[in-house]
């Protein structure tokens, strides 16, 4: 039996495709596999994160996710997302903090009931151009809705957020820094890339 090494079209019923030879090896992409490997990688964590982390919580991965951030804010002083006064953040912050399901944050935050508590906040006052005049205009204060968690969340979520850090320092505990510090960064060009192009 011989071999061929040139493509050979191959005929399955209604379809015809261009197929390759035994001795021909279709290699994917890299970029295919680069955002293959993201998504497996997600997938693992996910399943991972519920049975070794939230386990016994009751919470999702959005719930805990959210908790998670409102609470190093409230209770760790954490700057990321910017927050006012008493660990409050506003909901576009708080959305674009999070890792898990930005869809339904408002639902979310009501099914949480007593352990986030919602209130209004004065924005801070931002310098906006005058697209009419060419010259920056102070825009005038007002109220935004703004969430914080509450001691009782705070008392659900400690932890789980423990037991969240316990867990990625555990699977990372071989990598050396710099090859992490290159793994966020790259994760991050690619976020942007997505939101912003």
């Amino acid at each position: 039996m011989r071999i061929l090494d040139e493509p050979v079209l191959l005929v399955e019923g209604p379809r015809v495709h261009l197929g390759h030879s035994a001795s021909t090896h279709l290699e994917k992409p890299l970029s295919l596999k680069a955002i293959g490997s993201i998504f497996r990688l997600r997938r693992e964590l996910v399943e991972i994160v519920k049975a070794a982390v939230l386990g016994g919580s009751r919470l999702t991965v959005q719930e805990a996710d959210l908790l998670i951030v409102l609470y190093r804010v409230r209770s760790l002083g954490d700057p990321d997302p910017p927050s006012y006064e008493g660990g409050w953040v506003t909901s576009a912050n708080l959305l674009a903090a999070l890792d898990h399901g930005e869809a339904a944050l408002s639902r979310r935050i009501g099914d949480l009931d007593t352990l986030v508590e919602r209130s209004k906040v004065y924005q801070l006052p931002q310098i906006k151009r005058s697209a009419a005049r060419g010259e920056d205009q102070p825009e005038i204060d007002k109220k935004t809705a703004a969430v914080r968690i509450t001691e009782e969340g705070i008392g659900r979520i400690r932890p789980v957020y423990e037991r969240y850090c316990q867990f990625c320092e555990s699977l990372l505990k071989d990598f050396p820094p710099d090859e992490l510090t290159h793994l966020i960064r790259l994760n991050e060009a690619i976020v942007k890339r997505i939101r912003w192009g």
